[in-house]
């Protein structure tokens, strides 16, 4: 016998036997993988319950603010027409007679109420969101519309509406100085106009915010702002101005 092919059969034999896996591991490498299990469909509160249409919650809505005429012949309220905010007016007792008294094509009006006379409907409006907001009557009975702050780049504020003066009211203007508002009385159906209170600007060190009226049209008070953020409440005084 070769003796050195005796000594290195071990050798080859366990050469061959790493070369070549034994016949199970074979079967076990040929057998694929199992697919892992089916992942459960997951839902979401979406899937169960349908979105909110965007129209129904930023559209303008069908009708809103309604409000009853001093004399309670009339109601009126805020609708659209043509997709556009308008103030709207029936008999009380027959709201299929309902109709536009307005008729604003562009940014819609959302603040409106009943002059004191029964007859006319005064609205606010500006013009392209600059915020200049004019008032502005409608005679019920001729449809004719009053611009009752006819200045350019003024802004018109509501400052007193009193069953004791049915055809005046009083508005704040700052058409002469665009930082103060000055309170005139405005007639609602003429649009004659009267000064009732010049801003004094600032008082003893702090500045006048705005004015408290009564139902005669009389300045009652004013607010002052103080520099530490604190308020006062000012009342007129003949010889001081303020008090």
């Amino acid at each position: 016998m070769n003796r050195p092919l005796v000594r290195l059969a071990p050798l080859i034999l366990a050469t061959l036997t790493a070369i070549s896996p034994p016949a199970q591991s074979q079967e076990a490498n040929q057998k694929k993988p199992a697919a892992p299990p089916a992942k459960k469909e997951s839902r979401t509160v979406t899937d169960a319950v349908p979105l909110i249409p965007r129209k129904v919650l930023f559209d303008n809505p069908d009708r809103t603010s309604p409000s009853l005429s001093p004399d309670g012949k009339h109601l009126s309220w805020l609708a659209p027409v043509d997709g556009v905010l308008n103030v709207w007016v029936s008999p009380t007792d027959d709201l299929e007679k309902a109709k536009p008294v307005t008729h604003d094509t562009k940014r819609g009006i959302r603040d409106f109420f009943w002059a004191y006379t029964g007859k006319h409907v005064l609205y606010l409006q500006d013009k392209g969101g600059d915020e200049n907001w004019r008032v502005y009557s409608v005679d019920l009975a001729s449809g004719q519309e009053k611009d009752l702050t006819p200045l350019e780049g003024v802004a018109a504020q509501v400052q007193e509406v009193s069953k004791k003066f049915p055809t005046e009211i009083l508005v704040a203007l700052n058409n002469r100085d665009p930082q103060f508002h000055d309170v005139h009385r405005v007639n609602v159906e003429t649009g004659k106009m009267s000064l009732v209170q010049q801003h004094p600007g600032a008082f003893e060190g702090g500045m006048i915010t705005g004015f408290v009226t009564d139902d005669d049209y009389k300045i009652r008070f004013a607010t002052r702002m103080n520099p530490d953020g604190s308020i006062t409440v000012l009342q007129p005084d003949r010889e001081k101005g303020w008090k």
